[in-house]
This record gives structure tokens, sequence and C-alpha cells, in this order.
């Protein structure tokens, strides 16, 4: 999904994912894991979430692959379950002009993180208490709050009525296309489909440090985009 913020003369757009961008398992699912990092490092991807999938290979597998690369990586409430401390960043606060915009992501309580035995193990905490804790937090700090989530549709419509103060929601986890901006519980959503056969475009005018006003589209990258002869 890609934001953009005002119609300003610089640089004003995100390019964001919602997880879930690596493969299954196997040798062969490694390097075309390692390779779809390396093709979203090109395409300018600003920030991503972790999704379960993102473990099938390891820890250090993971973490290698993006240390290569300009993606941010955040997920708040993914923890290591001897020391409690974050796995990756809890969020990120990336600033247009002077517009601040708070990026954080969710995994579901039940998600199933793959532990190699020589790795430290991991816990995933509560993802509507931890938006609570943070949302507070990231509203002093930002005057936009997009959640990548990692939660399926129904828990991320669900933690919207529980924890108020999400701005926008990228949806992800489960399969599934929104063929159109909408605004659900108050938070626009964006829901971009799978093997990268859609682009939504979510474009947000903020004027005081609120959202004043938002529209968007969802692009299909059919035929009629050519292709990328580097890519």
């Amino acid at each position: 999904s890609q934001f953009r913020v005002g119609a300003l003369k610089f640089p004003n757009h995100f390019r964001v994912d919602a997880g879930d961008f690596f493969g299954v398992g196997g040798e062969q699912d490694s390097l075309k894991s390692a390779f779809m990092v390396e093709a979203m490092d090109k395409l300018g991807y600003d920030v991503v979430p972790l999704g379960e999938r993102e473990f099938n290979f390891g820890q250090a597998f993971l973490l290698d692959c993006l240390k290569k690369t300009r993606i941010e990586v955040v997920s708040s409430n993914l923890f290591y379950a001897d020391t409690k401390k974050p796995f990756v960043k809890p969020y990120v606060i990336r600033k247009v002009g002077p517009v601040r915009v708070a990026f954080f992501g969710l995994l579901g309580k039940d998600s199933k993180i793959r532990t190699l035995a020589s790795e430290r193990a991991l816990e995933v905490k509560d993802p509507v208490e931890t938006a609570k804790a943070l949302i507070p937090e990231l509203r002093r700090k930002a005057d936009v709050i997009v959640l990548l989530s990692h939660l399926g549709l129904t828990d991320g419509q669900r933690l919207t009525l529980e924890a108020p103060g999400i701005d926008v929601m990228v949806f992800g986890h489960q399969v599934g296309l929104f063929r159109e901006i909408t605004k659900t519980n108050g938070v626009i959503n964006t829901r971009g489909g799978d093997r990268g056969q859609y682009l939504p475009n979510v474009h947000l005018v903020v004027e005081d440090g609120k959202i004043a006003s938002y529209d968007g589209d969802v692009v299909t990258l059919d035929d009629k985009v050519p292709a990328d002869p580097e890519m």
C-alpha cells in the first residue's frame, strides 16, 4: 500500500506492507524470500511489520535479510520471552514536512512463531492491550497513526473499537482485497490482496495536525503496467 500526505513539493509518500512476505519453507523458498526483500528495497518500501511467515527460516536469516535494506521493521507486541525486550522496534515515526506519521505493527495473539532449537523463544503479547497502552504515546508524538495489522479482518476491526485512536489501518494476515478505500469505526482501511497484484493508494490531507480529508484508489497491476527489465 502507498500513502500520500498532502500535495507537497517534496517526497510525500510512504510505501508499506502488512507482513507475510516470506515463503513457507525449504531452500527454494528461502532464496525467494531473500530476493523478495531485496526487491521490496528496490521498490522503495519504507516500513513493514512482521508476520509469522517471516520466521520460517529462523531469526538470524530474517534479521540478516532486512539489515541489508533501508526498510524499517516494526512489531509492537513481539518480545523475547526471557528478557521481555522487543524483538524489533515497536514503532517508527517518519516526517513529511511538518507532518509526523507513526507506523506500528501488531501480530495476532494466536500467531504461531516458528523458533529454531538454537534460538531464544519469542512471546506475542495481547494486541488489544498493547494498542491501548501504545496509542496515547504515539498520539503525543505524531499527527497520524497508521497500524500495519497482521491480525486478520475480524480481529483488526474489533481492535479499532477497543483501542480507539488509530487513523489508518492496513490489513494483512488473511488473503483479501478491498477494491476501494473504506472507513470503519472511524478508521481508514485498505486491504491489498496478495501476490502483488494490486496497489492501494491512500491520500491524506492533514491540516493543523489532524486529517482534514482523505481519498484514494486501488490500482490493478495488470498487463497495462509495463514490466520492469531490471526487476
